[in-house]
């Protein structure tokens, strides 16, 4: 586990040691994954109306949601999404990128 800390910090990589038989490091392989799989993502918010499924739908199957707060009217979102399908979602959608 040192050497391979040691070769990280000389290479500039990040990983995550993971025991086969205890599973220990596992939090940490989950959290690497998802930084790098999400590192080009921009943020955003919209609103949208509670009777509006089809753009929920729309959110839920393209972008990664972060926050979901709604009242007796709206529903607004926080998600991240990659660039090609932030710029999809803003032609569908009123997107307010963070």
């Amino acid at each position: 586990q040192r050497a391979l800390a040691k070769y990280a910090a000389r290479h500039a990589k990040k990983i995550a040691c993971v025991s086969a038989s205890t599973g220990e490091g596992c939090e940490a392989l989950l959290a690497l994954a998802d930084e790098k799989l999400t590192a080009d993502q921009i943020e955003a918010c919209v609103q949208i109306s509670v009777s509006d499924g089809k753009s929920l739908a729309l959110i839920y199957e393209y972008a990664n949601v972060i926050k979901k707060t709604e009242n007796d009217d709206f529903i607004t979102l926080r998600f991240k999404a990659t660039p090609k399908m932030m710029q999809k979602l803003q032609t569908l959608l009123p997107v307010c990128v963070a």
